[in-house]
């Protein structure tokens, strides 16, 4: 995700908690709710309801998440990974 603030939202959208998020990003909790608020205004619109100690996904919120999903990076398959035996050439392996 190219967008930070989509990146942290994405955590809470997930968490469904401003506090697990902000453990999972090494933030503040007060600076994850900064963020999430700052791209509440900047797409006008609420994408949480927050009642009672509870958050929930509005229906902007699914939109956001649904996009911040397709728009996460995805991991290269295994395949292209390099093999121990190949990064390490045969003669310099003991036993």
């Amino acid at each position: 995700m190219a967008d930070r603030r989509l990146q942290i939202f994405h955590a809470v959208a997930k968490h469904l908690s401003f506090t697990r998020a902000a453990e999972t990003l090494f933030m503040t909790q007060p600076a994850v709710t900064f963020q999430v608020k700052q791209l509440e205004e900047q797409l006008n619109t609420r994408l949480f309801d927050r009642a009672q100690g509870r958050i929930s996904l509005t229906p902007a919120g699914e939109l956001a998440l649904e996009y911040a999903e397709r728009s996460r990076p995805r991991a290269s398959p295994r395949s292209n990974m390099p093999s121990a035996s190949s990064s390490c050439p045969p003669s310099s392996i003991r036993a």
